[in-house]
This record gives C-alpha cells, structure tokens and sequence, in this order.
C-alpha cells in the first residue's frame, strides 16, 4: 500500500510560504538580514562603531556644551576649542585655533616687528594648562566653582616656549597623566603646530580641593582689616 505524502500546513493570508531545506530565507523589507555563528555584525549607517575596551574613546569630538560640562571657563577665558581624543586618566589631545586679537605681541625673535604678533606665553600655557584640566576631571567634571571639587594650579616647572605662535594657528595640546594622587594630578606634555614643538611642560601640578574650603565666607581666602591700622 502507498502512503500518500505529507500536506504541507496550511498558511494564512500574509504569512510568509514556507521553506524547504535548502531554500533561501527571505527576509521581509525593512528588516536586518539575520547574521549566521561568526558572521560579522554590520554596524547600521550612522552609528558609531564600538570602543574596544582600553582604546581612546571614539566618535564626534566634543562640542563646546561637553567642555563646558567638565570645566567652569567660559569665553572668552576658555582658551580650548575641542577635545579630539581622550584615554580617561591616561592622555588627551585637545584643539584651539589662535585668533588674532589685543592679546599679541611682538615676540623675542620679533622685537620691533608689530606687523608680525605672536602669541604671549601666558595665553599659551593657560590654553595648554586648560587641557590639562580637562583631562583631570574628565571622569570627575565639575563645571561649578561654587561646590564639590575645584581644580587649582598648585605648581609648574620646566616650561619651554620653542617657536613663536601667529596668528590663525591651530595648536593641538597634548597632555598625559604622569601621576595620579586623588586630589592632585601631575601632567606633562606639548604643544605642536602644523610640524613644529611650539611649547613643552614639564610637569605641571594641580590640586583638586573642596570649594568650600575657598569659600572667602569661611575665612579662607578673605582680606582681612587690621583694627589698629
């Protein structure tokens, strides 16, 4: 006796025919092709690729918002523009284009030359200094210098300015962590444009204290009148 062969389920009005082993699986319109054991994972258009863990964090560099989230400088004290590369704790690499502006000044290998400014000392180790802090409180921001941590420039030493900074120059800031003591941070580092070393920092200190610890109310830092006088 012959045995008639299996009916195939019945289907309902929009589900999809079924398969035979071997047949392709089709995938409805919209819907991500299904990725077999081993394939690769395609990252959707727009997203950004994931950070391996201990490699520098990826993707858009911060806006002046995520600055202003870390540090409390505002402009036109905010001498940093963008941060483009960051290692927590480790390292940070951070941009600011020079405008021309009151600020500049004939430098040492330009006196005389009012035509040709450069940038002051001061102006480019504060931008340099500002990275450093970014890089200190990167994973303890702070941006309110009326509570919690306040970051304060505790020492430098070994600073090197190396050429004259004109203006329309970008300086790229590096800074790296020599130590880590909690509430004081030892950095060091450079500053290049375009192929030159404009400026390097052999170490600089800052100390991170509690605001109201600098609160001029408590005695602190307040000006006191001698009565007698």
């Amino acid at each position: 006796m012959k045995t008639p062969p299996e009916d195939p389920a019945p289907t309902l009005a929009g589900d999809p025919a079924p398969t035979l082993g071997g047949d392709p699986v089709t995938t409805p319109p919209g819907d991500p092709a299904p990725t077999l054991a081993g394939d690769p994972v395609t990252t959707p258009p727009g997203d950004p690729a994931p950070t391996p863990p201990g490699q520098p964090v990826a993707g858009p560099a911060p806006t002046d918002a995520r600055i202003a989230s870390v540090i409390p400088h505002r402009p036109p004290a905010l001498l940093v523009d963008r941060v483009v590369a960051v290692e927590p704790g480790r390292r940070l690499v951070a941009h600011r284009t020079v405008a021309a502006g009151p600020g500049f000044h004939p430098g040492p290998a330009r006196a005389g030359r009012d035509d040709d400014p450069s940038l002051p000392l001061g102006l480019l180790l504060e931008s340099w200094a500002q990275a450093a802090v970014l890089l200190a409180c990167w994973e303890r921001p702070n941006p309110d210098v009326l509570k919690g941590n306040v970051a304060l420039l505790a020492g430098v030493r070994d600073v090197r300015a190396l050429a004259p900074v004109e203006p329309g120059a970008v300086l790229v800031h590096e800074v790296r962590v020599v130590r880590d003591l909690g509430d004081t941070v030892l950095t060091t580092g450079t500053t290049v444009v375009g192929d030159r070393t404009v400026l390097e920092v052999g170490q600089l200190t800052l100390a991170l204290r509690p605001a109201e610890s600098l609160d001029p109310a408590a005695g602190t830092t307040a000006n006191t009148t001698d009565e007698r006088s």
